[in-house]
């Protein structure tokens, strides 16, 4: 029987399956929001407006990438991705930004924070 062992974050491109995977920073996470305000009417009253659904994003960071997969993870803002942890959890969603950092210890290899915001997909639709 084959054993998948995810020992560092994947990343693929939906539309062409094209992966980029490294090590990652365990200092992952998931957050929840809704969206919402607290608007002040007359004589002071305060009223919640709130809209329907909740906004997810599984924040990370790629360790030991090079500049050729930081020139790849740039041209993927604003496409749909999915992305597997070393946990076998599976995201889908798109990112709008790429935080580049300098790794330690390392000449030429990077850090590439990413914040995905979750997106609805069905496979095979």
């Amino acid at each position: 029987m084959a054993t998948l062992v995810l020992d560092r974050v994947w990343m693929n491109l939906v539309a062409s399956g094209v992966a980029v995977a490294a090590q990652s920073d365990p200092d992952r996470t998931r957050e929840y929001n809704d969206e919402g305000e607290i608007r002040i009417y007359g004589e002071g009253r305060a009223r919640v407006i709130s809209s329907v659904g909740e906004r997810g994003f599984f924040s990370f960071e790629f360790e030991g990438v090079t500049e050729d997969q930081i020139t790849t993870l740039r041209a993927w803002k604003k496409q749909l991705v999915q992305v597997r942890d070393h946990m076998g959890r599976r995201f889908y969603g798109s990112y709008f930004s790429v935080a580049v950092g300098e790794y330690r210890g390392e000449l030429d290899l990077y850090t590439a924070a990413i914040s995905l915001q979750f997106a609805t997909y069905t496979e095979g639709a």
